[in-house]
């Protein structure tokens, strides 16, 4: 699957291709039980995963832990013209 910088039709910018490996719905609180790991797939950003929940809920306003969000893990197959190595 392609990746895009911005929409392609907002002059945006084919950076990539990534492999969707799996797909959940489940309610955004189930963050925690996948705990520390998951942090650093998300880029490390935060201290631990209820400030991660916390930082998403305050970015949606409205939502609520219980909500369930589409999680959608990938792998990079190509970044930028290199091919991603995998071992």
């Amino acid at each position: 699957m392609a990746v895009w910088d911005k929409l392609p039709y907002a002059k945006g910018k084919r950076i990539g291709t990534i492999r969707i490996l799996s797909t959940t719905y489940e309610p955004l609180h189930d963050f925690e039980c996948h705990g520390w790991h998951e942090l650093e797939r998300e880029g490390g950003l935060w201290n631990s995963p209820g400030e991660y929940i916390a930082e998403f809920l305050r970015a949606n306003e409205g939502m609520l832990a219980t909500n369930y969000v589409w999680r959608i893990e990938f792998e990079k197959v190509e970044w930028d013209g290199q091919l991603e190595r995998t071992t």
